[in-house]
């Protein structure tokens, strides 16, 4: 869509300034600018309470009228000294969202789509003595330490932590080094043995734990018996306690953040003596502590967006709530697409395609399927498309054909080298998987991303093949790169 002037060059303050007059373009420049992203969010909050065309309009609707009543009072609330209106946006249209899904009981969690490593999935009713224990010791913790672990269980990592709360991540590692440790010590009554691996397994759970130290344990998972029954145990009781822990509303207090203040502390707009103050208090806040792990989680979908602009809307919104690893609503809002451009159509096929690849990769476990490889019927995938047929490849467990989909050429991109990586480190050639290895990490500005992919080959013994539960972890890291290039590749054509 084509943004009318003189509003499509401005910038937010001025926009939003032109809503409050009643501009109609200015409106209109605002929900083409921002309305994506305010609808992924919606949608991650209302889950499967939106399940219809018909309901995604009322979704819509229902935020811009909130906008625009009593003058646009609500928009007269926000101040550029205070946050970016994008963040500010975010928080109303989940609090919006809140407020329609009161009434459902089908109001899906936000909390991160988390993959279990097939050997570890187990009925969750064994374990709920121990999450009684665990749930138990997580709430005599200090505040700050049940901040973090309350991050953790809203699928944070420990860098997304450390930014969060404003401190290092050695400081973040440290501290759930400790909690891991008194998990062990208080939870496991087995003697000192079994106390050292519900310890270890717990590091893995709590994101103590560095690439390499996840990828040994991963192969550990596979060898060794009891360590396999610590970790089962483990990721049994973490799903329980989440369960518990998320599953009521932290009340709200009168010291709690506002919308304006949760959006500027999250996107960094909020700094000096206000910042600090505020980190004492989402430190000490279970409400506060939800909405910056929400937010911060809103905000990483942005990325994807922009390289959806140009596209048709629907896809914009279903390659969002992807990234978001809302992998339905991703398929169900990529359906919707029913525009005359055939690369909008394309791109939704895309994105469709993605989405059951994601999927698939819940519970670990590789998709079953009857289909032939798409590389056996029509060959070799062009430069553009390699990275999807890769990623596909690789979420059914099929290295070779991965492997094949990315050549020399093709892999000069950084996004199809990871995926190239992973398929060789996957049992198509481990050797040519550590000889990539350590090409990447002898690159002076590797991506964190590769550089992580790297540290999990070389940290196999010679010959042995990833874990399924490692090529897991990094097709999810790897999943929001794959949905930009796809996308890049559409709006090129």
């Amino acid at each position: 869509m084509t943004l009318p002037r003189p509003y499509s060059e401005s910038d937010d303050e001025v926009v939003v300034d032109g809503c409050v007059r009643g501009d109609r373009d200015a409106y209109e420049v605002l929900e083409t600018r921002h309305g994506p992203l305010a609808e992924v969010v919606m949608l991650r909050e209302l889950g499967t309470a939106a399940e219809s065309e018909h309901e995604l309009e009322q979704m819509r609707d229902a935020l811009w009228d909130h906008l625009a009543r009593q003058g646009g009072a609500a928009l007269r609330a926000w101040t550029p000294r205070e946050s970016t209106l994008r963040a500010w946006l975010c928080v109303i249209a989940r609090g919006v969202a809140r407020r329609q899904a009161e009434s459902s009981t089908t109001r899906a969690s936000i909390v991160a789509f988390f993959p279990t490593p097939p050997v570890l999935h187990m009925r969750d009713v064994e374990a709920e003595q121990s999450a009684i224990l665990v749930h138990d010791l997580l709430e005599r913790l200090p505040p700050t330490s049940g901040a973090l672990v309350r991050l953790r269980l809203r699928g944070m990592d420990r860098e997304q932590i450390a930014a969060a709360v404003g401190q290092a991540q050695a400081v973040i590692v440290a501290s759930f080094e400790r909690i891991a440790a008194r998990i062990g010590e208080e939870v496991e009554k087995g003697g000192e043995g079994a106390a050292k691996l519900a310890t270890e397994a717990y590091r893995i759970v709590l994101g103590a734990a560095d690439a390499a130290e996840r990828t040994r344990a991963a192969v550990r998972t596979e060898d060794d018996e009891a360590f396999r029954g610590a970790r089962t145990m483990a990721e049994a009781t973490w799903r329980s306690v989440r369960a518990r822990v998320l599953g009521k509303k932290a009340p709200h207090t009168a010291l709690c953040l506002d919308e304006k203040a949760i959006a500027g502390f999250v996107d960094g707009t909020m700094r000096g003596a206000a910042r600090a103050r505020s980190e004492g208090h989402v430190g000490s806040c279970a409400r506060c502590v939800d909405e910056v792990a929400t937010l911060s989680t809103d905000l990483r979908i942005v990325p994807v967006l922009r390289d959806a602009a140009g596209l048709d809307r629907a896809v914009a919104v279903a390659a969002g709530c992807l990234a978001a690893t809302r992998f339905e609503a991703a398929r169900r809002v990529a359906g919707l697409v029913r525009g005359e451009e055939e690369r909008d159509r394309r791109a939704a096929r895309d994105v469709e395609r993605l989405a059951r690849a994601a999927a698939s990769l819940h519970g670990g476990r590789p998709a079953p399927t009857n289909e032939v490889s798409g590389l056996v019927v029509r060959g070799l995938p062009s430069d553009e498309e390699a990275p999807l047929v890769a990623f596909e490849a690789l979420a059914r467990d099929d290295a070779h054909a991965a492997f094949r989909a990315i050549d020399d050429h093709t892999a000069r991109h950084p996004v199809a080298a990871r995926l190239r990586l992973l398929a060789a480190g996957a049992g198509e050639d481990p050797v040519r998987a550590r000889s990539l290895a350590g090409d990447v990490m002898s690159k002076p500005r590797a991506d964190r991303g590769a550089l992580e992919d790297a540290t999990c080959v070389l940290a196999l013994a010679e010959g042995r093949t990833l874990p399924r539960e490692s090529v897991v972890e990094r097709l999810r890291d790897v999943l929001p790169d794959v949905i930009r290039v796809t996308l890049a590749r559409v709006a090129r054509s």
